[in-house]
């Protein structure tokens, strides 16, 4: 439906993974996809303070990732639905993974640290025993308004 046009919706079962490939191999997919869930998770865990961008990636990859393990584990196959020009037949989960993995690729391949990482954002102070967390911007502010009292001082 529509039978014809750009973007069309076709009802299959999809045995394999991505364009078909592995056909009928429902039972190493599964595997596969509980590793590389796993592998997800550990990458997002080893990250110390892990950027929004990264936490987007690997949440759309896992969530994709989930899924379409889910629909292997209930039904013994991916229903696929979304008919795009001559692009193979896919899945929101299989849109979710892509689109993860474009952002992954952007990260480690385009992105400069700064633009991912919250610490230039924001910083955490200790004061009289009490953790404060403020934004960069009004911590420069403040640094600002405090250096000129300093200067006050001194005349």
């Amino acid at each position: 439906f529509p039978t014809d046009g750009f973007l069309r919706f076709t009802h299959t079962h999809n045995t394999g993974s991505a364009f078909g490939i592995f056909q009928d191999q429902n039972t190493p997919l599964i595997l596969v996809s509980i590793l590389g869930v796993g592998i997800l998770i550990m990458i997002y865990r080893s990250q110390g303070v892990p950027s929004r961008l990264l936490r987007l990636s690997l949440g759309l990859q896992i969530g994709g990732a989930l899924g379409n393990l889910l629909d292997r584990l209930r039904l013994g196959h991916v229903t696929d639905f979304m008919d795009v020009g001559t692009w193979p037949v896919f899945n929101v989960a299989d849109a979710a993974i892509i689109t993860g993995l474009v952002i992954l690729a952007y990260i480690f391949l385009i992105a400069q640290p700064e633009d991912q990482d919250l610490s230039n954002m924001y910083s955490i102070k200790i004061i009289n025993n009490s953790m404060w967390i403020k934004n960069k911007a009004d911590e420069n502010k403040m640094n600002y308004i405090n250096s000129k009292k300093r200067n006050r001082k001194r005349i």
